[in-house]
Formats: C-alpha cells, sequence, structure tokens
C-alpha cells in the first residue's frame, strides 16, 4: 500500500473507534481516545 492509502485506512478505523450510534466518544480515560488530543 502507499502512504496515502494507508493513512486514510488509519483515519477511517479511528473514526470508527470513536463514533457510537451517531455520536463522538470524547472519552478522555480511553488511552487511544485521550493520547490523540493534543489539549484537554
Amino acid at each position: 500500500q502507499d502512504a496515502s492509502s494507508m493513512f486514510s485506512t488509519n483515519i477511517y478505523n479511528f473514526l470508527k473507534y470513536i463514533s457510537k450510534d451517531g455520536q463522538v466518544n470524547m472519552n478522555m480515560e480511553d488511552e487511544i481516545i485521550g493520547g490523540s488530543f493534543i489539549t484537554k
């Protein structure tokens, strides 16, 4: 795979992970979600 395809797959999977039932999950205690934010 080329880099842009891998990047878009990662972004898609991340957005799928943080959204549940059409709502964005902003659980800062989740290691993946909390670690992805620059500021709290």
